[in-house]
């Protein structure tokens, strides 16, 4: 809270609501370093995954046949031809 901010809040509010104001600015703090403290969690987390991403190995699996027309076929289409 900024010094002009905190001496018309001193001057003009009363007791109850200053120590309200400040109990809440307080609490609001808390949450906030909460969130940036998630928020930096969760950034590193992105990060990681965008890292393994790039460094992935593609892995292809080939468990079809490919016809002679270049189309894959699947395994339950090479039976409909018998």
């Amino acid at each position: 809270m900024t010094g002009l901010k905190r001496w018309i809040c001193e001057r003009f509010l009363p007791a109850y609501c200053r120590e309200e104001m400040l109990e809440e600015a307080k609490r609001l703090r808390a949450r906030i370093d909460e969130l940036k403290q998630e928020n930096e969690r969760l950034l590193a987390y992105i990060d990681g995954m965008h890292a393994v991403l790039r460094r992935r190995q593609k892995i292809t699996i080939n468990a079809t046949e490919e016809s002679r027309h270049g189309r894959t076929v699947s395994h339950d289409e090479q039976h409909e031809d018998i």
